[in-house]
Order: C-alpha cells, then sequence, then structure tokens
C-alpha cells in the first residue's frame, strides 16, 4: 500500500470515525477501515469485486436529508410495522419521533443519524407512509427509517423507543423507449435488449451457434463436438465419443409438479420439484433419480462442489497473503503486542501453533545480529522509523530489515508496575534468566543483557522464529497463532523472524492464556500469565 493511499484512509478515518466493537471508546484506524471496507465489498459483491484501495467520501451535509409522513416518490409503507409495534395507526396532525440510519451500500461506510420529529400529515385507513426527501447525488446510500409511537412536539422523553420500519436506497433505472406492456401470447419466451439496445422484447429462445434440425437420429457424417437443437424433443444435444449425448434440460427447464410419479410421456433428463417430497427430481434412463439430499433439495455438502462456492472460498484463503504483502501489516493490525512472563514460554501447552517456530535463545540472537552486520548498528536496523512507537531521538532507526521493533515497554515482576513505553524493546529468550535482549530509543546497538532481577516474573515481549525457512531473504511470509491472528514474518540469514510482537491469546490445545490485570496478583505468580501495556487493549 503506498504511502498515499494510506494517508487516504488515515484522512477517511478521521473524518468518519468508526467505533471498534471491542471498546466504543476506541475507533478504527485508516488500515482497520480499509481491511473492513474491502470485506464489505467482497462479501457484498462477490468474487468479481476488486480491492477498493482508495476510500469513498459520501458527505451527507446536515439537513440535506428530510423525512415527511405522507405518500410520495421515495416512500416506504410503514402500515404493518406501526400496527405491530405500537397497536393503532397515528392520527393527521400526531407528532412522531423519526430516526434514519444512512449506509453507503457499496462500501459499507456508516453516516451519523438523522433525527426529526414529524408531523403527520397524510395517513389512510390502512396506509401509513414516510417519504424521504433524498438528494441526486446520494444515489447508492441506504437509509433505515426508524419512528416512534405518538409524541408531545416539544418534548423527546429519555424512555421513547424507536423502532424500525423499512429502508430505501434512491436508483436511476434505465429509460426504455417502448416496453411489452402486455404478457398475452408470450408463453415460453424470453426477454432481450432489442438491437437498438433501446427497449426489450420477447423472443422465441435459440441459442446462437447452434444447428437446428428436426431430428437429429437421422444426422450422419457428424464430427465430436457438433452440437445441434432438436426440434422434435426440444432438447440440446452434442456429439461426443462417437454419440449423441443430452446437454442441456428441456425448455420449459424444471417443473413443478404435486406428484411426480403420476407424469406420462416424460424425456430423460427432464428435471422437476415434486410439492409431495419437497425434492428435485431428474428423469434419467426411463427412472426417477432424486437430486440432491432428502427433504430439502440441494444440502450444504452439495455447495462445497459448487464452482462458484470453490472460488470463494480460494480467494479467502489467499486473501491474507494480499493484505500481508499491500498492507505492511499483521491482520489483524499489531501495534506493541502483548507481555508474557517466562511461565508461558515453559508451559506444556506451547504458545507458538507449530514446534517449528521456537524462542531464540540469547546466544541464537547474538549470532543472529553478528550474521547481519554489527550489534552496533543492527537494533536501529530492526526499529521502526518516527516517533509513534518511539521517543526521540529514535537513534539509528532505518527498519531496513522490515522487523518493526517498537518500544513496547515492560511489565515488573515484583510490582505489576508498567514502564519504559516507547523506551525499550526488551524481549524474551527461552531461557530462564535475566539476560534479556532488546533495543532502546536513545541508541542504534542491538543489546544482550537487559536484565530484569525479577526476569522470571516480568511482562515482557516475544518474536517467535523458525530456524530453517523456506522462504528467500527479505521475502514477507506469515505465521498464523493459536487464535487465528495472521502475523506478517521476514527472513534473515536463514531465520524466518515474525515482524511484529506477539500478540497471542490462546495455547496450542485451545485453552485462554490467563489475563491478570491486578498488580499483586501479576507479582505473585508461578503460572503463565499475559497482559496489555496498562491493560489497555488498544495498545495490543
Amino acid at each position: 500500500m503506498s504511502q498515499a493511499t494510506r494517508n487516504l484512509w488515515a484522512s477517511f478515518a478521521a473524518t468518519y470515525p468508526q467505533p471498534s466493537k471491542r471498546d466504543p471508546n476506541v475507533f478504527l484506524s485508516g488500515y482497520q477501515l480499509f481491511i473492513k471496507r474491502n470485506s464489505y465489498c467482497f462479501l457484498n459483491h462477490g468474487i468479481h469485486s476488486g480491492f477498493m484501495l482508495e476510500p469513498e467520501f459520501i458527505e451527507i451535509q446536515e439537513q440535506a436529508v428530510t423525512a415527511e409522513i405522507r405518500q410520495g416518490e421515495a416512500t416506504i409503507d410503514c402500515t404493518e410495522l406501526f400496527i405491530r409495534n405500537f397497536g393503532l395507526l397515528p392520527k393527521i396532525d400526531d407528532w412522531l419521533l423519526c430516526k434514519i440510519i444512512p449506509i453507503a451500500e457499496n462500501s459499507g461506510q456508516f453516516f451519523a443519524h438523522i433525527y426529526q420529529v414529524l408531523q403527520v400529515q397524510e395517513v389512510f385507513i390502512d396506509g401509513l407512509f414516510v417519504t424521504l426527501n433524498i438528494p441526486d447525488e446520494l444515489e447508492g446510500v441506504t437509509f433505515s427509517v426508524y419512528l416512534s409511537k405518538v409524541n408531545n412536539q416539544s418534548v423527546r422523553y429519555t424512555g421513547t423507543k424507536v423502532r424500525y420500519m423499512g429502508c430505501f436506497t434512491k436508483k436511476k433505472f434505465i429509460e426504455l423507449t417502448d416496453t411489452p406492456n402486455s404478457y398475452n401470447g408470450q408463453a415460453g419466451k424470453i426477454v432481450v435488449v432489442n438491437e437498438e439496445e433501446n427497449a426489450v422484447e420477447f423472443i422465441e429462445y435459440l441459442p446462437q451457434n447452434i444447428n437446428v434440425v428436426n431430428d437429429y437420429t437421422t444426422l450422419v457424417n457428424v464430427v465430436n463436438n457438433f452440437t445441434v437443437f432438436d426440434i422434435n424433443t426440444q432438447m440440446f444435444y452434442t456429439y461426443v465419443n462417437n454419440e449423441w449425448v443430452n446437454i442441456t434440460l428441456n425448455l420449459n427447464l424444471i417443473k413443478v409438479v404435486q406428484d411426480y410419479t403420476t407424469l406420462v410421456n416424460v424425456v430423460n433428463n427432464t428435471i422437476v420439484f415434486d410439492l409431495t417430497t419437497n425434492n428435485f427430481f431428474r428423469y434419467d434412463v426411463d427412472v426417477w433419480v432424486q437430486v440432491g439430499g432428502g427433504g430439502g433439495g440441494l444440502t450444504c455438502e452439495d455447495l462445497l462442489e459448487c464452482p462458484v462456492i470453490i472460488e470463494i472460498l480460494y480467494k479467502l484463503e489467499s486473501l491474507e497473503d494480499w493484505v500481508l504483502d499491500a498492507g505492511n501489516s499483521s491482520l489483524p493490525e499489531i501495534k506493541l503486542g502483548l507481555f508474557y512472563n517466562f511461565w508461558c514460554v515453559t508451559d506444556a501447552r506451547k504458545i507458538s501453533s507449530s514446534d517449528d517456530w521456537v524462542i531464540l535463545t540469547r546466544q541464537q540472537w547474538i549470532d543472529w545480529v553478528r550474521d547481519v552486520d554489527s550489534n552496533s548498528t543492527v537494533g536501529g536496523w530492526c526499529k521502526s522509523t518516527g516517533f509513534e512507537f518511539w521517543d526521540s531521538p529514535n537513534s539509528g532507526a532505518t527498519n531496513q530489515l522490515k522487523l518493526n521493533f517498537r518500544g513496547a515497554g515492560f511489565r515488573s515482576g515484583s510490582d505489576g508496575s508498567f514502564g519504559d513505553l516507547h523506551k525499550k524493546l526488551t524481549l524474551r529468550n527461552e531461557r530462564s534468566d535475566n539476560n534479556t535482549v532488546g533495543v532502546s530509543y536513545s541508541s542504534s546497538y542491538f543489546f544482550y543483557s537487559q536484565g530484569y532481577s525479577d526476569g522470571d516474573k516480568a511482562g515482557l515481549s516475544i518474536r517467535l522464529a523458525r530456524l530453517s525457512s523456506p522462504n528467500p531473504a527479505g521475502v514477507i511470509g506469515k505465521y498464523v497463532g493459536n487464535d487465528g491472528k495472521v502475523y506478517r514474518t521476514v527472513t534473515h540469514q536463514g531465520i524466518e523472524l515474525m515482524a511484529d510482537n506477539l500478540a497471542e491469546t490462546k495455547f496450542r490445545n485451545g485453552d485462554l492464556i490467563p489475563e491478570v490485570t491486578d498488580n499483586i496478583a501479576w507479582s505473585s505468580m508461578s503460572s503463565a500469565a499475559m497482559s496489555a501495556y496498562k491493560n489497555d487493549w488498544s495498545n495490543v
């Protein structure tokens, strides 16, 4: 993702702030909205939807959209839902509270809710309608309408409930100059656009580039893959491996019948839906054969063999790879990760999702740094640039190794307090000692002895590694955690390292890693525990 695109999404997040599900006081970042909008587009528009690299900026001016309780053009029939919720329809001149929730149909963008107090202008014995006044430029925005029971014009009671009445989306329809005005005499025909492309018309269905014959069985000297439409049987046939094969259904397509067993003079490959058994049946070699599962036709298992479903599943499987590469981020985005005490490393339930992924020893870190360059420079090469995650001066930071080291701080094992945010990144090794490794905001060095007197109980960051990487140097890979998070990785000197701090919440067997927030409880732990910096998950 280019920096210009990142800036556009960051501006989008600031212009249209959207709270996270975990904490309504924490708003999604531009990159998180990028993921959310693209997921919405993909699920809403299917496998042919392209990625939305730039956000849609749709703005609804204050009072641009208004509502009236009368029948008009952009009208929602609220009759049944209003009676169901409130018992009786209102009378003319009654007052109702109205809430309108807009959402962009393509991108899923939400807008501020619109509130109005409406006077009933028109009501019928069996009809209550809300008409929306929507500017032409807001085509493609869906407006969901909610109404209250009869209310006082000047008072909005705290306990007044509004109920859903329906939704409306402004659409532009193709203007046709001439269209059929009757179905009479058109049975069995299909509707197509005419040659002038300004109207629709009914025509007989005859596929293009297919030969029409009276009796396909009388044909001679036929070559393979020759296809015909037979007038006598009203069926399509293809000559395959020196014999005719019926390739389509009867032109009447699928018939709905009360009892398929009573049908007579049925041609092979006719398919019917039987109302008695609620199943599909095909007439195959003079015998009826059920199509799909019992009791409901096609089953969910049948869908797994559908080519469209297969393509959707394939794209979903590869979506994370595209995001890791183009988005330059783990999925979901990792800021600082979580802190873990030493018992998370030794717990038999395993904090890594595979035995291939391990926590390096201090000596392995020393050897790796030496192979890359020198410990006096490698620390800077690992650190993220700028001052979002590091205090000034962030000495030597280039992030040329793409490891995105960030100043996550630590949690004390002696009293459970937090410190060194944006000043240090301290990484656990696989041994129970105080000689941890890490980097600092004020130096380009990679340190080998950032010791803590309470090292086992201290909350420190973890970077998992795969000692025999299948990836070339510098190439972005991925590691999938026990809780489904997908981490970006990068390979240097044959070792594949996580490019973000671990934010794992589960052990390999599915057990949750205990989160300990109380300082005294943390300092008293002698078993696996984790926490976020200052117990604030927005830091993770």
